[in-house]
């Protein structure tokens, strides 16, 4: 497969949803030249800098040096210490300095102030046409590769791609095209060229005094740029383009892509979703808001976090904790929403019904029996409800994930079989405020508080993983409030993961009956005797029982 290291971002639903990347290679220039190689960990709304030790790294705005950063309250501050001039442990610095809760959410309700419209999903079906816009500055050189390259990621047909994944993922009912412009010729890649060059849209420092010193400033430059952008390639649009296939006015996908390298500290040239709110900019007819903004060089960027942002734009949520909490992980990667891998895996079949709508409904399981499913890679028999006996806002998802193909050969570790989550009717759509969580998968060692193993969590005979009970490891515990109570799923005899998976689902009450119920008797030392009792469930039909017999004297 011909490797192309870029991949664009799409439109998002929501401005709240973002990808989160965890100790991704940054490099950054001090002004005297001096060469960086760090880490980059968060999303858009606060991504934090830091060493291989996990000492955080921030911009000195005074001389435009990166310093090594120190706590001041509730804040992140510079210190006086240059990266690599000190050990950081030496002058006694903190390693993994993090913005406080408080402040992340500030951060991100600033993507959604002054943005006076409803979120909508683009369709789940049928046709998909979006914009790509291609945008460098007037410092940039050209961009290093021909238009195809940057069209593979999103159209090659037979490999991983985001046209390919969505029509496999929808089993065939969805199909995306991508529109780049401005119109190119000869094979290059063409884009409009600012007037201004990169500088103007970094941050202000004393190395950078062309740089925007504060958000209003960073919203007015983006906001322009864009708006000049889309008015210069929109007569190239064809008028019969279906921009809007759902009709609400808004263009359904509008992206950029800005010519060259993440910059480490610069919350503009990072990938991010916003809104064009304070310009009004249309497409035929057809107001652009919501919008992805990405680099076109960075190594982020692949297929699997193109299909993760393609997924809020049909209105899917984040399944990843926005705020670091210490909450287990709820997901792993057993969805494309939280951890997406390259190429990526499947959305869990909770999600294809209830954000894809390409599973029209669950069939719940309402009486003990054997059961069979087929892989999610089918369009039908792929999924199952399990109420639990002890809620009525939480119950369990079954489903059956088989490690083959172009992207669930993805899934975490090297196992196949039945996966089964626990769905919260109470929490948010998703997990981003959780806990609560929408979706809990579970998994050995997990519990309401310890991660456990995520490449474990398949059941199947072929790695002795075949039961879960509330006396098992992991128990199908519940939310409860955070009290994480017994749940009363039962599921046994779960049989090999092949072409379908097969097991045993428990239901109703169980109730031991001992006979005799007493027994006394008294022996002489040095003698035995061998007495009978009959253990028996006369409880429902189907329910089962695990006992253990302790014997005293």
């Amino acid at each position: 497969m011909k490797k192309a290291w870029f991949t664009l971002y799409l439109l998002l639903q929501s401005l709240l949803w973002g990808t989160w990347f965890e100790k991704m290679p940054e490099t950054l220039t001090q002004p005297d030249g001096g060469i960086i190689e760090c880490f980059v960990t968060g999303d858009q709304f606060y991504h934090r800098l830091h060493d291989e030790k996990g000492f955080t790294i921030v911009l000195n705005p005074k001389d435009g040096y990166f310093v090594y950063a120190q706590k001041n309250g509730d804040k992140i501050v510079p210190s006086e210490y240059r990266v690599h001039d000190v050990n950081p442990v030496d002058v006694g610095l903190s390693p993994n300095l993090l913005l406080s809760e408080s402040k992340y959410k500030e951060r991100r309700n600033q993507f959604a102030q002054d943005i006076a419209r409803t979120d909508r999903d683009a369709p789940t079906s049928g046709s998909i046409e979006q914009i790509n816009v291609f945008i460098k500055f007037a410092d940039d050189p050209d961009f290093p590769n021909p238009r195809i390259f940057y069209d593979e990621p999103f159209s090659l047909e037979d490999e991983p791609s985001l046209r390919n994944y969505y029509q496999e993922v929808s089993y065939e009912t969805l199909d995306v095209q991508t529109h780049h412009f401005p119109e190119w010729t000869l094979g290059n890649n063409t884009a409009y060229i600012d007037i201004h060059n990169r500088n103007y849209y970094q941050p202000y420092s004393g190395a950078n005094p062309e740089g925007y010193e504060n958000n209003d400033q960073r919203t007015e430059r983006e906001h322009t740029l864009l708006k000049n952008a889309i008015e210069s390639i929109e007569m190239q649009v064809p008028a019969d383009l279906i921009i809007d296939a759902n009709n609400d006015g808004y263009v359904d996908a509008i992206s950029f892509v800005i010519y060259g390298e993440t910059d480490g500290w610069a919350e503009l040239l990072w990938p991010h979703r916003w809104s064009l709110y304070s310009e009004p900019v249309y497409i035929h007819g057809v107001r652009a808001w919501d919008y992805l903004f990405m680099l076109s060089e960075s190594s982020y960027f692949n297929v699997g976090v193109l299909c993760h942002e393609f997924f809020h734009v049909l209105g899917a949520p984040d399944l990843y904790h926005y705020s670091d909490t210490g909450a287990p992980s709820p997901v792993g990667g057993w969805d494309v929403m939280e951890a997406n891998s390259n190429p990526p895996q499947y959305m869990s079949a909770f999600m294809k019904y209830k954000y894809g709508d390409w599973l029209t409904y669950i069939p719940e399981i309402t009486e003990s029996g054997t059961y069979t499913l087929n892989p999610l890679q089918m369009p039908e028999n792929v999924i199952y409800k399990v109420a639990s006996p002890n809620s009525d806002t939480e119950y369990y998802v079954l489903e059956y994930r088989k490690k083959e193909g172009l992207y669930e050969i993805n899934t975490p570790g090297n196992r196949s079989g039945l996966v089964i989550y626990r769905i919260n009717t109470e929490a948010e759509n998703g997990n981003a405020s959780g806990p609560p969580d929408e979706i809990y998968v579970y998994r050995p060692g997990g519990t309401i508080s310890s991660n456990g193993n995520f490449d474990s969590a398949p059941y199947s005979s072929n790695y002795n993983h075949t039961a879960i009970n509330d006396d098992t490891n992991p128990a199908p515990f519940l939310y409860d409030g955070g009290s994480g109570g017994a749940g009363g799923l039962n599921i046994y005899n779960v049989a090999e993961a092949g072409e379908t998976i097969s097991f045993f689902v428990a239901l109703g009450n169980a109730h031991l009956s001992v006979f005799p119920e007493i027994y006394e008797d008294s022996l002489e030392i040095n003698h035995s005797s061998v007495e009978s009792f009959t253990l028996s469930n006369d409880g429902e039909v189907g329910s089962v029982i695990n006992y253990t017999a302790n014997v005293s004297s």
